[in-house]
């Protein structure tokens, strides 16, 4: 279980326009402060690992970002944040190198392909996105270890732009990266659906760009094609909450603590602007459900991959979760034999 300190909850300086987040930024329930030492007593009591994250963390005023990390550094040796990387510095930077703090970017690719995390005006998100870039490079030459987060979606994962996003991803290997989170759209409003939500088979083509880029950069992980492949070999001890029965009352695969020492669930469940309290028991009631519901109906019965595909479902577009479940891990158990091939 991973440990998330959101010490201003959801508050976050720019506004990606398909934010999951944003339900609850817009109902203003965002904390405008918080309490440092009800943030370490729930890390003491936890006793693992944790990562900064929000919205955005690095929001935090660096003094306090060092006490967090000097505990962190203490207690486990290391320390992580999600960050937008917009707000990154010099004085962060010393840090990251001080506590041993792993950065993981969420951006969507260069220039135009992440303009839907947006900031201000176009020229303010462009120049952004440039620094994002910057900042990068500076943290790899600074020998910081560095993960991506991109979320595919139909400004950045369609036709040439596609293209584009692969030839990104290839140049960040060759700085250095060899982590890559790969998010498939989280739909909350009709208007992201309509605006920029891929169809199925772009979902699927999206994927499949990913897998044939895998398969040329053997040491690159691509998280979701990794955890497909252990769920094909049976294996789910180490995959993340897309593949582990989540139950969105109590996520399993993340306690979060708030600003006042509150325990939260994932971010991702809180919907309409509300915060759900943990519940102490785990349930699969969403599991059986997409069991027995029919795959024209948003299900996944009769589907064979079922147990493999489990919980694909938390983060694709309702109506496609079945086919696009069934179609993704049929392509990856074909990979597999593909892959070994050619190496």
């Amino acid at each position: 279980m991973g440990i998330e300190i959101r010490p201003f909850k959801d508050a976050c300086n720019i506004r990606c326009t398909y934010c999951y987040q944003e339900g609850t930024r817009s109902s203003g329930n965002i904390s405008k402060s918080y309490d440092l030492e009800k943030i370490k007593t729930a890390i003491l009591r936890e006793r693992q690992p944790f990562t900064l994250f929000g919205g955005e963390p690095l929001l935090m005023p660096l003094e306090d970002l060092e006490e967090l990390w000097s505990l962190g550094y203490e207690k486990y040796g290391n320390n992580s944040v999600q960050t937008n990387a917009t707000l990154i510095n010099d004085n962060h930077i010393v840090l990251f190198k001080k506590y041993n703090v792993s950065v993981g970017i969420s951006i969507d690719g260069p220039d135009e392909l992440n303009d839907v995390r947006w900031s201000k005006n176009l020229t303010h998100t462009r120049q952004l996105t440039a620094k994002i870039e910057e900042t990068i490079l500076q943290l790899r030459k600074e020998l910081i270890q560095v993960s991506i987060i991109i979320t595919i979606h139909k400004k950045n994962a369609i036709n040439d732009k596609l293209v584009k996003l692969i030839e990104w991803v290839k140049g960040l290997h060759e700085k250095g990266i060899r982590s890559i989170r790969v998010h498939t759209l989280e739909v909350n409003n009709e208007s992201v659906r309509k605006d920029i939500s891929l169809s199925e088979n772009e979902n699927f083509t999206a994927l499949l760009a990913f897998a044939k880029l895998k398969i040329t950069l053997s040491d690159l992980e691509i998280d979701v094609l990794d955890e497909m492949e252990m769920l094909l070999r049976g294996d789910d001890s180490k995959v993340s909450c897309v593949w582990y029965s989540c139950d969105p009352y109590t996520t399993a695969a993340v306690t979060g603590i708030n600003g006042d020492g509150q325990y939260s669930n994932c971010g991702r469940t809180n919907k309409d602007g509300v915060d759900m309290v943990k519940s102490e028991k785990h349930g699969h009631e969403r599991q059986i459900a997409l069991y027995f519901t029919p795959q024209d109906a948003g299900g996944c019965k009769d589907c064979r991959f079922f147990l493999c595909a489990k919980v694909i479902v938390q983060a694709l577009p309702w109506d496609m979760i079945g086919v696009i479940a069934q179609r993704i891990v049929v392509f990856l158990n074909n990979y597999l034999v593909i892959s070994r091939r050619e190496l």
